[in-house]
Protein backbone atom coordinates (compact mmCIF):
# COMPACT_ATOMS: atom_id res chain seq x y z
CA UNK A 1 0.00 0.00 0.00
CA UNK A 2 1.21 3.45 -0.85
CA UNK A 3 0.05 5.27 2.57
CA UNK A 4 1.94 8.67 2.86
CA UNK A 5 4.45 8.13 5.26
CA UNK A 6 6.12 10.41 8.06
CA UNK A 7 6.94 8.72 11.31
CA UNK A 8 5.68 5.62 9.47
CA UNK A 9 3.57 4.63 12.07
CA UNK A 10 -0.07 5.51 10.20
CA UNK A 11 1.42 3.05 7.19
CA UNK A 12 2.00 0.03 9.84
CA UNK A 13 -0.99 0.62 11.19
CA UNK A 14 -2.96 -1.21 8.28
CA UNK A 15 -4.51 -4.38 9.97
CA UNK A 16 -7.37 -6.98 8.31
CA UNK A 17 -10.15 -9.25 9.93
CA UNK A 18 -12.28 -11.54 8.11
CA UNK A 19 -15.78 -11.02 9.34
CA UNK A 20 -17.72 -13.85 7.39
CA UNK A 21 -16.59 -16.36 5.05
CA UNK A 22 -18.83 -18.94 3.62
CA UNK A 23 -18.42 -21.17 0.36
CA UNK A 24 -20.17 -18.29 -1.31
CA UNK A 25 -18.85 -15.45 0.40
CA UNK A 26 -16.22 -13.59 2.00
CA UNK A 27 -16.16 -10.50 4.13
CA UNK A 28 -12.75 -8.50 5.17
CA UNK A 29 -12.67 -5.85 7.14
CA UNK A 30 -9.76 -3.32 6.60
CA UNK A 31 -8.88 -0.69 9.02
CA UNK A 32 -6.19 1.48 10.35
CA UNK A 33 -5.30 0.31 14.06
CA UNK A 34 -2.98 3.15 14.62
CA UNK A 35 -4.50 6.10 13.55
CA UNK A 36 -7.85 5.64 12.51
CA UNK A 37 -9.29 9.03 12.54
CA UNK A 38 -7.02 10.49 9.80
CA UNK A 39 -7.75 8.22 6.96
CA UNK A 40 -10.61 10.25 5.53
CA UNK A 41 -8.45 13.43 5.84
CA UNK A 42 -5.30 11.91 3.98
CA UNK A 43 -7.40 10.24 1.60
CA UNK A 44 -9.44 13.65 0.38
CA UNK A 45 -7.28 16.43 1.97
CA UNK A 46 -8.33 18.50 4.94
CA UNK A 47 -8.65 22.28 5.63
CA UNK A 48 -5.80 23.78 6.86
CA UNK A 49 -5.24 25.16 10.30
CA UNK A 50 -3.32 28.64 8.29
CA UNK A 51 -6.49 28.72 5.87
CA UNK A 52 -6.28 27.31 2.79
CA UNK A 53 -6.23 23.63 1.49
CA UNK A 54 -4.15 20.25 2.22
CA UNK A 55 -4.49 18.37 -0.87
CA UNK A 56 -4.98 14.77 -0.37
CA UNK A 57 -3.36 11.44 -1.18
CA UNK A 58 -5.23 8.91 -2.77
CA UNK A 59 -4.21 5.65 -1.18
CA UNK A 60 -6.87 3.36 -0.15
CA UNK A 61 -9.11 3.93 -3.27
CA UNK A 62 -6.39 2.69 -5.27
CA UNK A 63 -5.31 -0.38 -3.22
CA UNK A 64 -9.13 -1.23 -3.20
CA UNK A 65 -9.19 -1.58 -7.02
CA UNK A 66 -5.98 -3.16 -6.99
CA UNK A 67 -7.56 -5.87 -4.22
CA UNK A 68 -10.58 -6.22 -6.47
CA UNK A 69 -8.77 -6.98 -9.33
CA UNK A 70 -6.37 -9.66 -7.70
CA UNK A 71 -9.44 -11.13 -6.11
CA UNK A 72 -11.73 -11.64 -9.63
CA UNK A 73 -8.33 -12.86 -11.32
CA UNK A 74 -7.82 -15.65 -8.23
CA UNK A 75 -11.56 -16.47 -8.60
CA UNK A 76 -11.41 -17.04 -12.36
CA UNK A 77 -8.29 -19.24 -12.21
CA UNK A 78 -9.72 -21.15 -9.56
CA UNK A 79 -13.42 -21.46 -11.56
CA UNK A 80 -11.37 -22.83 -14.77
CA UNK A 81 -9.55 -25.13 -12.71
CA UNK A 82 -12.64 -27.07 -11.71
Amino acid sequence: MKAPVRTGKYKRGWKYKIEYESDTDIRVRVYNSAKPQITHLLEFGHASRNGGRVPGVPHIAPAEKNAVKKLEKKARVTLQAK
